[in-house]
């Protein structure tokens, strides 16, 4: 009877569908098409649905929501797999597939247009109506070639990752190429996703490895960028000429840069294996942790049977490297006769052959999905000669000779096309050195591809461009000027992210997975520097923050790991149930699962754990004995985690201590975060390891300003807080808008005072601002012939060195227009300082002072140029003085008309911050007027409702750069001046540069060295090449 019923329920269930089962859309292997992504389960998982086809498919809901809105349909009572049905989900009907049947009453549906599987109840299902069977289904399974989730979050995907892939994802502008299908999931492709521009196509597969979200395991997430063809300009351009971009090549034959390679293997040029160099520290990774496993594998290893296409680990040498270890393969073949295997090694590119006794099974899963690092290419554009389809034995051994020549420094290739076979097409590059003492190393490139052709060994299939060589000179030497630019445009926050100089390297090489036997843990090494990049790692309850510099991250990675291995699988002895107050431990830290170095601070015996701090990133946290080890690992390495303290800030109820929802927004925005931060002065901890912060920065966010500006914090009232005012006396209001007080400042007679100053007011609280009821006499405040220097700067102080290295002046311009200033030319034979800075002074050097490091500014002309001194006074002063200005905006109102012979106060637009600037012109366009940041020497267009007045206090600080000029060399008359210029705009490209003092004057004459120590001038290679003629003068 019970089978007479399901017989009867599947004839019911089919009589309703003209076709049993949703057909799937057709994807050509190769092809392209625009993508909308639908729904997201991982990288390696997601769904696309072609975006011609959205709108239909958008109808198609709408019509299944009217139909099945209107009637009852007639209910599924006996579902089986792969059944269409109709569900209602998320208000709306769908399209879905029944995948499996959980019990009598829960069913597991696929939702075909959507790809989301949603488990129901049997009474939601409805019968699908032949109408809507027509269409295929909408999405297509997709997962994104040639990347894999990362070893250290455990092979899987994290939030973070997720998020941002399903950010990169969320665009109307993408392309997808079909790369291949899945060879383990039906009806699932492998692809390229890429985020389409203007001038570039950008890779998200790539992006992600990029961003350390994956790791790479083939071509298709090598290179970001894909630059798109030059652009002719149209009649319409102001400009006669072809806009150079980088160029490409079409979809099909996509070129990136040289990716310097190793080659691993040479079976003809048809046929070789490569690794990319910046994969061999991840190789070299992956074998060490073979090893570790295959030698603390306490079971016996068994020979097995292995069938092709299995993936074992075999004990091998290779010609190379003589170490017998364990090694990744993949079987190719059996000689069953012999018991032998013949194995391919995935990492090595060679096949050998090995007896059954030397081969076991890969000890982690993980192993196994990482990625294989030999890749498998041919030389693009030839053929064997005379039409054979076979290498003859002399193009082999040429081939080879080219590989193994000793004239070759390296190698290189240049991806030009899509895999053929699973084989790269490649152009193959030789690097050559031409190395003399007297001159600059030259690199030259070989292409052994078209050395083939022109030695007869091998036949032309396709031309090479005529330009190609040039063509990827010229793509490298672009990408070179487009970061040159950006790290221009980015000078403010990388002039910041100067970090301590530590000897990192030094530390890496001490670790090893020896115990050792210490009593407390090296202390951290004194801080070094007062502005720097850290990781925030922990907020305390005093609003302490733990920080460790962003140098040390590579060391505290590689310490995980060793712990993680020497101690995951021990288990605790008898001595380990007893501990004592401040004993050194390595502790587990629960929600990573690994040991971390740490301190008990508390023993709690009756319930068996201690409160343990792990030293090296300050939290502190309740560990059970048994997760507690006495074997110490790193005892030589310095303890990694500072401490550092906002410095005059106190909680909101200044009496109290910080409340909870506040340190957990300060724990929010630092923890795990890059954070530029800036110590009150020179580093120092007053033996108490606690350092003072005035500023901490994530991005364009201030922790102290956001603190500040939604009262979480307020400003603690410095033992001098009544005499913090300079220049006259100012009539201001109090806090309250109320009451009118007068506050006369003392005299700051020398730049310490000026440091105390910034360092120690509160605009807010003190003054040094106008209200809205106060005249501001622009001429008054911006006079210069009214100053006058303090007796305390008298030529009888000038051997005492001040904080910024020598006497700060005013500078004093001219009242006549025809001064002594230069003026810009277009021909770049002398050059303008720039309009407005002569109302703020230069930061006059110290007649004993022989030079400096900093970075390049901006390039004036091929001689001259604005340079950023590493001056940390200098520097301490300036970050001081842009924390005032943002203090000082709170209060000012904006200027109710413009002058270009006064400066401002100005907001820049990108961060929202406000720096001196003056203006540019007096045009207003669309209440807007150009501005230029003196001290950042940009001009942009501000709203005039962003322009406020600038207090004369913050125009007698030097300006942040300083003037300078080549010594000792000119340009070469029979050269373009601006081509001299662009050869050294690229070769000062994010170049830290030593500036050596030749004659202190305006502008100072100076040397570029790369190093202080260097002979040669940085730039020896343009005077080489005649761009530069050396005078030999002073």
């Amino acid at each position: 009877m019970l089978k007479l019923i399901s017989e009867l329920n599947k004839y019911i269930n089919a009589a309703h569908t003209t076709s049993p089962k949703f057909y799937s859309q057709t994807i050509a292997v190769g092809g392209y098409f625009a993508p909308k992504v639908i729904h997201v389960v991982s990288p390696l998982d997601f769904y696309v649905m072609k975006a011609m086809d959205v709108p239909m498919y958008e109808e198609q809901m709408y019509a299944m929501d009217k139909y099945y809105n209107d009637r009852q349909e007639q209910r599924i009572y006996s579902p089986e797999n792969k059944m269409p049905v109709a569900i209602n989900h998320n208000g709306h009907w769908h399209r879905g597939e029944v995948t499996s049947v959980k019990g009598p009453l829960q069913v597991e549906v696929r939702l075909v247009d959507v790809g989301t599987v949603i488990t129901v109840h049997l009474r939601s299902l409805r019968t699908l109506h032949s109408d809507f069977m027509k269409l295929s289904k909408g999405v297509i399974a997709c997962s994104l070639a040639h990347v894999a989730p990362c070893e250290q979050n455990d092979y899987q995907w994290p939030r973070e990752a997720l998020e941002t892939f399903c950010a990169l994802t969320n665009s109307d502008n993408l392309e997808l190429f079909v790369h291949s299908t899945h060879t383990s999931k039906r009806n699932t492709f492998n692809v390229t996703l890429y985020s389409v521009r203007k001038d570039k196509n950008i890779s998200i597969n790539a992006q992600l490895v990029q961003l350390e979200f994956a790791t790479s395991t083939g071509t298709e997430s090598v290179q970001v960028e894909f630059y798109k063809d030059i652009e002719e300009l149209t009649d319409d351009d102001p400009v006669n000429a072809t806009k150079i971009s980088i160029p490409s090549t079409s979809k099909d034959t996509k070129r990136s840069f040289r990716i310097n390679s190793k080659i691993l293997n040479i079976i003809n040029p048809g046929e070789f294996y490569v690794i990319f160099k910046h994969n061999m520290t991840l190789v070299d990774q992956v074998q060490r942790r073979i090893q570790n496993l295959m030698a603390k594998s306490e079971a016996p290893l068994l020979p097995q049977d292995w069938q092709i296409d299995d993936m074992c680990c075999v004990r091998v040498e290779l010609p190379d490297d003589p170490v017998c270890e364990w090694r990744r393969a993949i079987v190719k073949d059996i000689d069953e006769s012999s018991g032998m295997y013949d194995v391919f090694l995935v990492d090595a590119g060679v096949q050998v052959r090995v007896k059954k006794e030397l081969t076991a099974p890969v000890p982690s899963e993980k192993l196994k999905a990482t990625f294989f690092a030999a890749f498998l290419c041919h030389l693009s554009h030839i053929a064997p000669t005379a039409g054979s389809k076979v290498w003859p034995s002399s193009a082999i051994d040429k081939f080879k000779s080219y590989c193994n020549s000793k004239k070759f420094e390296g190698y290189a290739v240049t991806m030009v096309g899509r895999s053929v076979n699973n084989s790269i097409p490649v152009v193959l590059w030789g690097r050559m050195e031409e190395d003399d003492p007297l001159q600059p190393t030259i690199v030259r490139w070989k292409n052994i591809n078209e050395s083939l052709v022109k030695r007869g060994y091998a036949h032309l299939t396709e031309k090479f461009p005529a330009t190609f060589d040039n063509e990827i000179a010229e793509m490298e030497l672009q990408l070179k000027n487009h970061e040159f630019q950006q790290f221009i445009e980015s000078l403010n926050k990388s002039s910041l992210m100067e970090t301590a100089v530590i000897d990192v390297d030094s530390w890496e090489s001490k670790l090893t997975s020896e115990i050792t036997a210490v009593l407390e843990w090296k202390p951290a090494e004194p801080w070094k520097e007062s502005i720097f990049l850290g990781v925030a790692t922990y907020v305390d309850n005093n609003g302490i923050i733990h920080m460790y510099n962003v140098k040390n991250r590579n060391l505290l990675d590689k310490m995980r790991v060793i712990a993680d291995e020497v101690l995951r699988e021990t288990l605790p002895s008898p001595v380990e149930q007893f501990w004592a107050k401040n004993q050194p431990c390595m502790a587990k830290y629960q929600a990573e699962e690994k040991f971390f170095r740490g301190v008990v601070r508390r023993v709690d015996k009756e319930n068996g754990q201690c409160l343990v701090q792990f030293v090296d990133y300050g939290n502190i946290e309740e560990v059970s004995f048994k997760d507690m080890r006495k074997n110490l690992l790193f005892g030589n390495i310095p303890i990694q985690s500072y401490r550092f303290k906002f410095v005059n800030l106190v909680p909101i109820k200044r009496e109290e201590p910080w409340p909870c929802d506040v340190l957990d927004k300060m724990h929010a925005y630092t923890t795990g975060h890059e954070c530029i931060a800036m110590l009150n002065g020179p580093p120092e901890d007053n033996g108490t390891g606690l350092y003072e912060m005035v500023s901490l920065r994530m991005g364009n966010i201030d922790l102290v300003d956001y603190l500040l500006q939604n009262d979480y914090a307020a400003r603690a009232l410095p033992e001098t807080a009544a005499t913090v005012v300079q220049c006259t006396q100012l009539e201001c209001l109090k806090p309250d808008g109320k009451t009118k007080v007068k506050t006369e400042p003392p005299e700051l007679d020398s730049i310490s005072k000026y440091r105390e100053y910034f360092n120690q007011k509160d605009i807010k609280e003190q003054t040094l601002l106008l209200s809205e009821n106060d005249d501001f006499d622009e001429e008054e405040s911006t006079d210069n012939s009214d100053y006058k220097e303090d007796p305390s700067s008298d030529e009888s102080d000038a051997d005492e060195p001040s904080p910024l290295g020598g006497a700060m002046k005013k500078y004093r311009g001219d009242d006549d227009e025809e001064s002594t200033v230069e003026h810009f030319n277009p021909l770049y034979t002398s050059t303008e300082v720039p309009k407005g800075r002569e109302m703020f002074p230069y930061l006059e050097l110290d007649k004993d002072c022989r030079g400096f490091y900093g970075k390049t500014t901006e390039l004036m002309s091929p001689l001259e140029l604005y340079f950023c001194p590493e001056i940390e006074s200098h520097t301490v002063m300036h970050t001081n003085m842009e924390k005032c200005l943002q203090d000082a905006a709170a209060w000012y109102t904006p200027v109710d008309k413009v002058n270009p012979t006064t400066a401002y106060l100005a907001r820049y637009d990108e961060d929202g911050r406000w720096y001196r600037a003056i203006v540019n012109s007096d045009k207003i366009i669309e209440d807007e007027i150009y501005v230029r940041f003196v001290d950042y020497l940009n001009t942009e267009m501000v709203n005039l409702k962003y322009i406020k007045p600038l207090h004369e206090n913050f125009q007698c600080i030097p300006l942040r750069n300083i003037h300078v000029r080549l010594a000792d060399v000119k340009v070469n008359p029979r050269y373009h001046a601006i081509d001299a210029e662009r050869e050294l705009r690229v070769m000062l490209h994010q170049k830290r540069v030593y500036a050596k003092i030749v004659k202190i004057g305006s502008p100072h004459l100076v040397k570029l060295y790369a190093d202080k120590d260097d002979e040669n001038v940085i730039y020896q290679s343009l005077i080489d090449r005649r761009f530069f003629v050396s005078t030999g003068k002073n």
